[in-house]
């Protein structure tokens, strides 16, 4: 299980790194919140899997 929670941050913050991209020859500003809000998540999720351990 703790394995899981620090595996996903990983996914999430390759998945963002490749849609921003993506993103950005559409709209920069837009990447560029999508990228922040999404970093915030990889962030806060390994103390929130933390947290969810019994």
């Amino acid at each position: 299980m703790i394995y899981l929670g620090l595996l996903a941050p990983l996914l999430i913050a390759l998945y963002t790194i490749s849609y921003g991209r993506w993103l950005s020859g559409q709209k920069q500003r837009l990447a560029a919140y999508y990228s922040y809000f999404l970093a915030l998540i990889t962030i806060l999720a390994p103390a929130i899997t933390l947290f969810m351990r019994p």
